[in-house]
């Protein structure tokens, strides 16, 4: 039987994505961690939208060179069904930025990536962080704890070395050691698509499972021409970010899972805003502008 619920939006600031984010500086919000399969599943679920490693009957796979891997793709990275706490891989910009506008957000800019990576402003920062500070590396002073090539340190909970030419793919979301902000993934795992770039030039940053530590560098980042940006690669993938301030009474919200019962109440700020997923076989939007 299907439940019903309501929304209450209370008042202006609301921000419309994921609970699950990081404010930074009363300007904007992030992701904690990167677009997870489950997430990325709910969007294909409920748009129709069919990904462009799909299409092609596999994404791209480097390892002397480009080439496609049949049946490896954002649903299935290596061919088979996978934990679905993976991130989302294979993700060409334009499908990042659809599953982002999807959720009410969208993607960052390379300024608010790098802003939120490297730059700790929280007021009660943890002991191994200092307000105020900048860092080299996502992870801090050094690249330790994050999913990166080799030189990281970091152990992972599963390996995929065996069907892969180089490193041991990703690993489930959150599972690394927490960084600037207190978010995960920010250096390594997945190339994270940013909304930056001269002319037709988009960005990625902060490296992945198949980088050495310096593309988590502060300073580094890599522009990807139109053609780059079609195709759904191995280690690319997405983290949203919404604004800090909505339209007072506006709502944007996007349900979906299995089995579930949804109840949510949002208050004025972020961290007052709670949502409880447990009941829907069927997908709900709601927009509702006064």
């Amino acid at each position: 039987m299907k439940s019903l619920f309501v929304l209450i939006c209370l008042t202006a600031p609301i921000l419309h994505a994921n609970s699950d984010m990081q404010e930074i500086d009363d300007r904007f919000a992030i992701d904690r961690t990167e677009v997870s399969i489950a997430e990325f599943t709910l969007f294909l679920k409920a748009s129709n939208f069919i990904g462009q490693a799909e299409r092609n009957g596999g994404g791209e796979v480097y390892a002397f060179g480009w080439g496609k891997k049949l049946g490896w793709t954002w649903q299935t990275p290596f061919g088979t069904e996978p934990d679905k706490r993976l991130p989302a891989m294979y993700l060409a910009y334009q499908e990042a930025e659809a599953c982002c506008k999807w959720r009410g957000a969208r993607l960052p800019t390379e300024a608010e990536w790098r802003e939120a990576a490297y730059i700790e402003r929280r007021l009660n920062s943890p002991s191994d962080f200092i307000q105020d500070q900048g860092y080299p590396y996502p992870t801090g002073n050094s690249p330790v704890g994050a999913n990166c090539l080799a030189d990281c340190g970091f152990t992972s909970s599963s390996s995929f070395s065996h069907l892969l030419e180089r490193g041991i793919g990703p690993s489930l979301i959150g599972s690394t050691r927490q960084g600037v902000y207190g978010l995960y993934d920010r250096g390594a795992n997945v190339w994270e698509w940013g909304d930056s770039g001269p002319d037709n030039l988009k960005v990625t940053v902060g490296g992945s499972w198949w980088h050495g530590k310096e593309r988590m560098y502060q300073t580094d980042s890599a522009l990807k021409p139109l053609e780059r940006q079609r195709l759904s690669m191995s280690a690319f993938g997405a983290r949203k970010i919404c604004n800090q301030r909505a339209r007072l009474g506006s709502c944007l919200t996007h349900f979906i899972a299995t089995s579930v019962r949804i109840d949510a109440i949002c208050g004025i700020r972020l961290n007052s805003c709670v949502k409880k997923y447990s009941r829907s076989d069927v997908f709900f939007s709601s927009t509702r502008k006064t």
